[in-house]
């Protein structure tokens, strides 16, 4: 049964689109194949830069059959953190880049949208607004949360593919007591727990609230070659809202696309 007139016309924000858009955000370490991830997207699609490195992804003399370059118009973003940098500077290179964003969700004929290197962005973002990165108080970053999920809501509302890709730090873990059970004070930081790292465990950079924000989530993997077999690469699905079937699946090659 069409939906009555009276209705359409009462919610005119959720007009009929010839494609479903689809959020999906994706973490990795150093040459795991993000950027050539993105280059597999439906075109005609823009990639938002703000990892230079992919000047060397394209480099690459042997691309997986998934790279559809020619579909793809890659924009650089001035985003270069450095410590000189100012908060009068990163403001405006924030507001520079989120006008280019939202121009890329906007384009009619642009299909795909892919951010390389989204966890930057949210630095920018911070050293917009606080002129810092580290040392900010979860209480006074309520206004910069609300902002960034406007900013990842602008991108679930474009009925675009957007793909944001984000770096992976070292995951440190409290450390408790083996006798009493209670977290250990760090000896180097007064009034600070200790925290370490096993050796192994990774988490996602930048805004922290994003298990909430995308329909899909990936881990991005490379496994190397050996005497035998070339090297590949491939992503695991972390987080799949429409089929929860698919968590923990790995695609590798011409299937991870």
């Amino acid at each position: 049964m069409p939906v009555p007139r009276s209705i359409s016309q009462a919610f005119p924000g959720a007009p009929a689109r010839k494609y479903r858009g689809i959020l999906i955000g994706t973490e990795g370490g150093a040459n795991t194949g993000k950027t050539e991830f993105l280059l597999g997207m439906p075109g005609p699609g823009v990639i938002l830069a703000l990892d230079r490195q992919f000047r060397d992804c394209l480099e690459n003399q042997e691309p997986p059959e998934t790279r559809r370059l020619d579909d793809h118009i890659i924009q650089p973003v001035d985003m270069a953190m450095n410590t000189g940098t100012t908060k009068d500077a990163s403001l405006q290179m924030w507001q520079g880049y989120y006008k280019t964003y939202l121009n890329a969700l906007q384009h009619p004929d642009v299909r795909s949208v892919g951010i390389d290197g989204d966890s930057d962005s949210f630095e920018c973002q911070m050293m917009a607004e606080f002129g810092r990165t580290t040392q900010i108080p979860q209480i006074q970053r309520t206004a910069l949360n609300a902002a960034r999920r406007v900013y990842i809501a602008r991108a679930n509302d474009s009925g675009k593919v957007v793909i944001m890709t984000n770096k992976l730090k070292k995951k440190y873990e409290t450390v408790y007591d083996k006798v009493t059970g209670l977290p250990v004070p760090d000896p180097q930081k007064p009034g600070e727990q200790k925290r370490e790292w096993d050796g192994k465990s990774y988490e996602r950079q930048g805004f922290n609230d994003h298990e909430y924000c995308y329909a899909i989530q990936l881990r991005h993997l490379y496994l190397a070659r050996t005497d035998d077999k070339p090297g590949k690469w491939g992503i695991r699905i972390l987080m799949c809202k429409v089929n929860r079937s698919l968590e923990g699946d790995e695609l590798w090659k011409d299937d991870c696309n």
